[in-house]
């Protein structure tokens, strides 16, 4: 060491300290002297504690600081700041390497909890013992995957005891000092790591209420953090609270909707300005809504938490991030990650080693490779090397990518992946996606409204049902309408009750139907499903018309496709409408030779004097190819007045009834026996007549035939 000292200000510390040691020596014995080599020796050490403040301040003198410090501890072993110090010139030189792995750690330690011992009060000794314990728990802390929406905790291969100590340290440093600012900032960022939102929002929201300028980067990691709590509308808040507050060009990356739309969409939003562009954009956003029924726009949200991710875990460097930011806004955080040294396959050469990551996405799925680009932390996909040959003169020539490439490398996995699913949430608080598939017909109530009714199918296979066990099982179900700005104009949510298909082609699907009075209009829809118990989630976007069903003159519902239609024997439910129970076939498909049956209802039919109504329904199925070259079929209708089908031209065949009703409204159903109808898609035509005025109303209906 004494190499490393023998020149300038040190050697007048070395002076100075001597000097202290020489007077020490040459007192004469006595309680006065004691006393006085006692205030030496404080002197001493306070003056080697200053120098190691001053050197530690300076670039590549940790060492020399270091000294400094153990030296003042030597000489007063009572300063609870020289044994801090000491801690604070270990952390110095721990900057390099995992600090679990690092031989200074239990050193700085030791000397962070002596400085307490001595000191319980010290102001901030407790905050860099925290700091270090959290440091020594260990584990690769993988951003992607701590900070991962579906697993929210500590960093893989990490010490429990560990975090429960830099915990406890942290908590300890607030008792003696509440307003530790960095203490109160560390504790909430870790509690959000470990999962236990409630607290690490509270401390965080502390910090932001109590500051008179609020600094960014506090403000992103409050929005993050109420993010990882799924608190969604106080991480809107807090965004829209920070967005403004940030310069110009990182201000438009959250506005920016390139990769998450299609070129169409981009150049719609930007080719637009002022009030027209925010309207744009807000109806971008409204339409990607992965949960309706809420206030908050989820999906916008989780679109704010992965560009303020993006840019702090992947943008040092390189502006406004690196490869993974690019990915992590288009599809989140993924669902596993490998760090360490990776071995590629995609280059014409050869295998190549390096240090990268894996990220697996199990919901799309892809699997990308991405390389730490000249170990300068930023990564990219892998290089792609063109294989070459040589001329007779030695000569090296591109012959052009290895075909191998275009099947295995990340770069062309992540573009076909990415032209047919630009952008993906998946709402893991909800649970995995579901499947389902719904049909909605508008019938007329008893007051004259519009009403929805829609029907839910839900495949055996993606039920949480138990076979054959539908009773007490319920979905909860939502309907939102918005207009053409899509401002929300209803929403409706319920418990629907689940029942079991016990008929081909469906046997062992569940259905369910709720029921949502609406205003006449041109709408976009969204519904929602959620399966509470399998833990299963869907949403679907359509547009729809609801009818008016006012004014004068005959009107009809939509056209109900059911898979089965009996009386309902007076027995209330959700299935049945009109004295029958009418079992619906959202999909609308049917197995050649199934039934197919048919419900809708007739209104304002005209009575005559007798009281009775008398009208004609004339149907038809058509499909617009030839499917069979011997097409012929003889098909039987189910019905309480049954005739046979005509053929009115190649692919159509039509059949007409007569009815009468005793009321101005009517329900009436059928089934067509498809036994000789070849597989493909058809054209239900219902066309009905009021006998009485000759007004007549069409709907029309399409099915499969499997």
């Amino acid at each position: 060491m004494l190499h490393l000292i023998a020149s300038g200000r040190s050697l007048w510390v070395i002076s100075l300290v001597g000097l202290g040691v020489a007077c020490i020596a040459s007192l004469p014995p006595g309680h006065a002297q004691t006393v006085e080599v006692e205030r030496q020796s404080h002197s001493a050490a306070k003056a080697s504690d200053e120098l190691g403040l001053a050197l530690l301040k300076q670039p590549n003198r940790g060492f020399e600081a270091l000294w400094a410090f153990q030296r003042a501890t030597q000489l007063d072993p009572t300063d609870a700041g020289a044994f801090y110090h000491v801690g604070l010139a270990y952390m110095t030189l721990m900057t390099r390497g995992p600090v679990a792995e690092h031989p200074y750690a239990d050193r700085a330690r030791a000397a962070f909890e002596r400085a307490l011992e001595l000191n319980p009060q010290h102001p901030d000794a407790g905050y860099q013992l925290g700091r270090l314990y959290e440091g020594m728990a260990g584990g690769s802390y993988i951003p992607s995957q701590s900070d991962s929406f579906s697993r929210i905790g500590r960093a893989p291969g990490a010490s429990e005891a560990s975090l429960d100590a830099a915990v406890i340290a942290y908590a300890r440093q607030l008792t003696t000092n509440p307003n530790h600012r960095d203490a109160i900032h560390a504790l909430g960022l870790l509690q959000s790591r470990r999962g236990y939102h409630e607290q690490a929002c509270a401390l965080l929201q502390i910090l932001v209420d109590h500051q008179p300028l609020i600094d960014p980067d506090l403000l992103r990691d409050l929005a993050l953090t109420y993010w990882r709590a799924h608190n969604w509308a106080r991480a809107r808040e807090t965004f829209d609270r920070l967005i403004p507050m940030l310069p110009d060009d990182e201000r438009r990356l959250f506005r920016d909707v390139s990769l998450v739309a299609t070129q169409e969409e981009t150049d719609r939003i930007a080719q637009a300005s002022g009030a027209a562009q925010d309207s744009l954009w807000q109806a971008f956003w409204a339409s990607r809504d992965v949960n309706p029924l809420t206030t908050e726009n989820e999906r916008l949200i989780e679109h704010y938490a992965r560009v303020a991710y993006a840019r702090r875990a992947f943008g040092q460097g390189q502006w406004p991030w690196d490869r993974r930011g690019e990915i992590v806004i288009r599809y989140g955080l993924p669902d596993q990650v490998f760090q360490g040294q990776t071995t590629t396959g995609f280059a014409g050469e050869g295998e190549r080693t390096g240090l990268g990551e894996t990220w697996t996405y199990t919901h799309l799925p892809m699997t990308l490779t991405f390389e730490n680009t000249m170990y300068s932390g930023r990564y990219d996909y892998p290089p792609i090397f063109a294989e070459w040959w040589v001329d007779s003169s030695g000569a090296a020539h591109p012959k052009g990518i290895d075909p191998a490439a275009y099947t295995t490398h990340p770069y062309f996995v992540s573009r076909r992946v990415i032209k047919k699913t630009p952008e993906q949430h998946i709402p893991r608080e909800l649970g995995r996606p579901l499947a389902f598939v719904q049909d909605v017909v508008a019938f007329r109530t008893a007051g004259g409204h519009p009403q929805l009714e829609v029907a839910y199918g839900i495949p055996a296979a993606d039920s949480s049902l138990d076979e054959g066990s539908g009773t007490g099982q319920a979905l909860q179900t939502g309907v939102v309408l918005y207009g053409n700005d899509w401002r929300r104009i209803t929403a409706d949510s319920s418990q629907a009750a689940l029942f079991v298909l016990s008929s081909p082609p469906s046997a062992g699907d569940r259905v369910a139907i709720q029921r949502v009075e609406a205003p006449p209009g041109d709408y976009q829809m969204a519904v929602q499903v959620h399966d509470r118990a399998g833990r299963r989630f869907g949403v679907q976007q359509r547009p729809i018309q609801v009818p008016s069903f006012a004014g004068q003159g005959l009107k009809m519902s939509g056209i109900r496709l059911a898979s089965d239609i009996r009386p309902s024997g007076g027995q209330p439910g959700m299935l049945a409408r009109s004295g029958v129970r009418v079992v619906p076939n959202p999909s609308r498909t049917y197995h050649r030779g199934e039934p197919v049956y048919l419900y809708v209802e007739l209104y304002d039919l005209t009575l005559s004097q007798s009281g009775q109504g008398h009208y004609q329904v004339a149907l038809s199925v058509s499909t617009d190819v030839d499917q069979r070259q011997d097409y012929h079929p003889v098909w039987r209708v189910l019905s309480r007045v049954e005739k046979l089908f005509q053929r009115e031209h190649r692919g159509t065949i039509t059949m007409t009834v007569e009815g009468t009703s005793r009321d101005a409204t009517e329900a009436w159903h059928t089934a067509i026996d498809t036994a000789e109808l070849a597989a493909g898609v058809y054209t239900l035509r219902v066309a009905v007549t009021d006998l009485s005025t000759t007004q007549q109303v069409t709907q029309e209906q399409l099915f499969w035939v499997k």
